[in-house]
């Protein structure tokens, strides 16, 4: 079974405001990254050159079990989109207490609209990946070729929907965590290394050759991540 696996990027960095402590949260992407952590059957080639999402909320948790969490900025019931490839794009903001986070969560919408780069096209050649295109997908589908029993952050299950010919957005949780093991469900990662705060450090979930073909070629799709602190 093809698990289609959403790619994101995101650096979190420590500011100071007085007395306080601020946790602003950016979207980014990169491509410095060598270990693979997709769940897919195969892998693309190339990047993209733009990555929207559309984000709800996210949290950080101290135990690997995602437990506990400390939410960060919530755009309630409207998700904002972002644009990972813009020059440091505010995802987030919160004040987390210090300590050491193992796991991240974040809720968006399981609908990915991004553009393949030239590069990226010509490694997919014979499909429709087209660098002058926006495409858009439903990573979280119902049926033989999609997923199913991913929880929210209250452990609920929640139902896919939508194919790669009629898609339907869903929003979704993906949990990231140093040890996948303390939390059950299809929708955890493997986190490569904790948050400290105070400290400085950026998440990066890598785009590096995720960029695809599938269904003989009719569909231009991005397929997993590779999450780690830097």
């Amino acid at each position: 079974m093809e698990k289609i696996i959403i790619s994101i990027a995101v650096a979190f960095t420590l500011i100071s405001c007085g007395s306080s402590t601020n946790y602003t949260v950016y979207g980014g992407h990169s491509a410095t990254s060598t270990n693979s952590l997709s769940v897919t059957e195969k892998m693309g080639a190339g990047e993209p050159s733009s990555v929207k999402i559309k984000m709800y909320a996210a949290w950080l948790c101290p135990g690997a079990d995602c437990t506990s969490c400390t939410k960060l900025t919530d755009y309630g019931d409207t998700p904002q989109e972002k644009e990972l490839y813009a020059t440091k794009p505010i995802l987030f903001e919160g004040a987390p207490a210090d300590g050491t986070y193992n796991c991240v969560v974040i809720k968006m919408s399981d609908m990915l609209t991004f553009t393949p780069s030239a590069d990226a096209v010509t490694k997919n050649p014979g499909g429709n990946c087209d660098s002058t295109k926006e495409f858009t997908f439903d990573f979280y589908r119902a049926g033989s070729d999609g997923d199913s029993g991913w929880k929210d952050i209250n452990g609920n299950i929640i139902t896919p929907h939508g194919s790669p010919t009629a898609p339907v957005e869903d929003t979704v949780y993906l949990f990231m965590s140093t040890d996948p093991s303390k939390f059950v469900a299809p929708n955890v990662f493997t986190l490569l290394t904790a948050a400290t705060v105070p400290g400085n450090g950026t998440f990066v979930m890598d785009f590096t050759n995720r960029v695809s073909t599938y269904y003989a070629g009719n569909f231009c799709w991005l397929e997993g991540f590779v999450p780690s602190f830097k």
